[in-house]
């Protein structure tokens, strides 16, 4: 039980640490794989020829054995000394530890056999028995033991006297090769994991470049697409390639971008200009309206809504505009969050046309590292789309909280709700959850577009949690004053100076 959860624990910990689709895991297993392989084959091969080798070497004693004795009983027999006399005193003379030597007539009878302590006639039974006839080389196997056997006619001066056998027992050889082969496996399987180490740090070096353009382009604002360039140390071929074709693309992107953006600007201003002066008739004759019939003061009012919802959309998509290309100026200073936000719900209250309840709640006061205006901005935004998505007399709550360094501030309202699979999606530019509400309540979709964009400008975040039909909470989150390092930034940059409290 405690082994299984130490390998649960283990694989939890290598999930964690290790990518399994990254290129740099993939590059390392499969050099590490082919290194292996390669290893191995080389291995087996080099073992299975040394095998080979040492048994041909033995092999080959023997048969220089079997050639050399009836050379020497030749010899002997000129000695005034018979054959069998001489064949014995040969067999006994070549006979060594580990060697047996043995003469055995056509009906396999032993005739002479060296005095080796090993001998023993059921062995050598053995070794015969499943043998061909001589002459033969070859390796036999009798009781989990390996002898090297060669035999050949024994023939002297023309006379056969038997069949001549030399049988020499490799087993303690062949255990000495197979420990020292289970040595090298060892050593090899260190090699391997060595390898592996250092495969994994050359292939993470090798993308140390790659890595480099990631985090460069991670955090690169919009307005300096068109002066960046990539610099890299060391990097191969193929990623300054990469790196030049990356270079040229943001150079077309800042240009398209630079080119919507003067297009936006252009169009705002050109239809601003007009709507405002429409919107300026339009209220004039509404202020002397004494002479219009009632169905006149309502297309007149209808046309003078439209005329400004229209104006308001255009400065919106100006200050998205701004925003998110970096364009729009962040003047960060220490703001102080209570009387900001005391001040955006009283006026919620007044101009709003429906009898909407706004809560304040708070404990302490904060400052918050932020834009003042923008953050007006955000949070009139906020408490507008609560007032908005709200029914008539339901509570909208606004709570700020300080926590983990960071400012926090909540709207809450108990309107309709969010559904779960719009959420993800609600601060893209021009989304509605319900499109056909966009004329009644007056939205276009870039108002939490904007917040977002402004939010993130700031160095917070925004996010939103909501049940359909039981409201919504947005929490927008901003460092205090309090966060050392917000405060160490601006001091390292030179922003800071003399900083009082916006209001």
């Amino acid at each position: 039980m405690r082994l299984q959860t130490t390998l649960a624990s283990v694989k939890r910990w290598l999930q964690s640490k290790v990518e399994t689709g990254s290129l740099q895991f993939r590059l390392t297993v499969g050099a590490t794989l082919i290194a292996i392989l390669g290893t191995v084959l080389l291995s087996g091969w080099v073992s299975w020829r040394t095998e080979q080798i040492l048994i041909g070497s033995h092999k080959q004693v023997t048969r220089q054995l079997v050639t050399q004795v009836p050379q020497d009983i030749e010899a002997y027999s000129y000695r005034d000394m018979s054959l069998d006399i001489a064949m014995e005193r040969v067999v006994e003379l070549r006979s060594r530890p580990g060697l047996l030597l043995v003469v055995a007539d056509s009906a396999g009878e032993v005739l002479v056999h060296s005095d080796s302590e090993w001998y023993f006639a059921d062995i050598f039974q053995s070794l015969t028995s499943d043998l061909q006839t001589p002459p033969f080389s070859t390796v036999a196997v009798v009781n989990d033991r390996h002898y090297a056997v060669c035999a050949r006619p024994l023939v002297v001066r023309g006379q056969e006297l038997g069949d001549l056998y030399a049988v020499l027992d490799i087993t303690d050889a062949l255990a000495a090769f197979g420990q020292l082969m289970w040595t090298l496996v060892l050593v090899n399987g260190l090699i391997m994991g060595l390898m592996l180490v250092v495969i994994a740090l050359y292939v993470r070096r090798s993308l140390q470049p790659l890595r480099q353009m990631s985090q460069m382009t991670a955090h690169l604002p919009l307005s300096e697409l068109a002066h960046y360039q990539f610099q890299l140390e060391n990097a191969p071929t193929e990623v300054k390639q990469l790196a030049s074709t990356c270079d040229n693309v943001l150079v077309r992107l800042a240009s398209e971008l630079k080119r919507q953006q003067q297009f936006v600007q252009d169009i705002s201003h050109e239809l601003r200009t007009p709507l405002s002066l429409v919107s300026g008739y339009l209220q004039s004759l509404l202020r002397r309206s004494n002479t219009l019939t009632e169905p006149q003061r309502e297309a007149l009012e209808t046309a003078a809504e439209e005329a400004d919802h229209t104006i308001h959309l255009l400065q919106n998509l100006l200050d998205l505009e701004r925003a998110g290309i970096g364009s729009a100026p962040f003047t960060r200073s220490r703001v102080a969050v209570n009387p900001l936000v005391d001040d955006v719900v009283q006026m919620a209250i007044i101009s709003s046309y429906r009898d909407i309840k706004i809560d304040l709640k708070y404990a302490q006061p904060i400052e918050v590292w932020a834009d003042g205006d923008h953050l007006r901005q955000v949070l009139a935004q906020l408490v507008d789309n609560a007032i908005k998505y709200s029914d008539e007399a339901q509570l909208v709550t606004v709570r700020l909280d300080q926590r983990d360094g960071c400012a926090i501030i909540q709207v809450c309202d108990r309107g309709m709700g969010i559904p779960l699979q719009h959420q993800a999606r609600i601060f893209d530019q021009c989304y509605r959850v319900d499109s056909s509400r966009s004329r009644t309540t007056g939205g276009c979709g870039l108002g939490l577009s904007l917040v977002k964009v402004l939010v993130e400008g700031m160095g917070g975040t925004v996010t939103v949690r909501s049940k359909p039909n039981e409201g919504s909470i947005f929490t927008v989150k901003l460092p205090t004053t309090s966060n050392n390092y917000y405060e160490n930034t601006y001091r390292n940059r030179g922003r800071r100076g003399k900083i009082s409290p916006v209001y």
